[in-house]
């Protein structure tokens, strides 16, 4: 199913290059669809799948419709636009994945679910961000940015064991760079 995800992913995005949301979805929706919904992904997760990497084409190059427009206002290369733009949403680009393993993002389920599931997925893409955008605050070092991102993405997984792996590597980071700052300073 993992596979089967990243593959619609990456059509989602071809198909959308150079195309307005609207129809890069319902194209995307006939061919990639039926074959989300053979695979075991429920039908309005799949969509949402579906519909978010379309939106997403907007600003992954080579076409990066959105980067070429952002880039005619800023006077800028807008290939550098789309590298900045990808590197800013990268932890957008997991939110589908938390649409499919997670449904209860979508309101389906019980309500405490969605509450734990929304909590969860926020934290871990705000921290998911924090270390690629290299916040010191924390992680400084190379290693613990890299315990960050991984104990981030282990919080979005489906397993609650990943996610409790990914909470202890998420707070082993946090506290031997504060440990390391206090060190430092003293």
């Amino acid at each position: 199913q993992f596979l089967t995800m990243v593959v619609a992913a990456l059509l989602s995005i071809v198909l959308g290059l150079g195309m307005p949301t609207p129809s890069a979805y319902i194209l995307a929706a006939v061919l990639i669809g039926p074959l989300m919904n053979q695979v075991g992904v429920d039908t309005l997760a799949g969509h949402m799948f579906i519909l978010y990497y379309a939106v997403l084409s907007a600003i992954t190059p080579p076409v990066a419709v959105a980067a070429y427009a952002a880039s005619s206002i800023a006077g800028a290369n807008p290939i550098t636009i789309a590298g900045h733009a990808v590197k800013f949403a990268l932890a957008a680009f997991l939110v589908p994945f938390i649409f499919v393993f997670g449904p209860e993002l979508l309101w389906q389920g019980a309500l405490w679910k969605t509450a734990l599931t929304f909590v969860t997925a926020a934290v871990a893409l705000v921290l998911l961000s924090g270390a690629i955008e290299h916040y010191e605050k924390w992680a400084d070092a190379w290693w613990a940015r890299w315990m960050l991102a991984i104990g981030a993405i282990f919080m979005i997984t489906p397993s609650r064991w990943a996610e409790a792996v990914g909470v202890l590597l998420v707070v082993t980071a946090i506290v031997a760079t504060r440990a390391l700052k206090a060190r430092a300073t003293a």
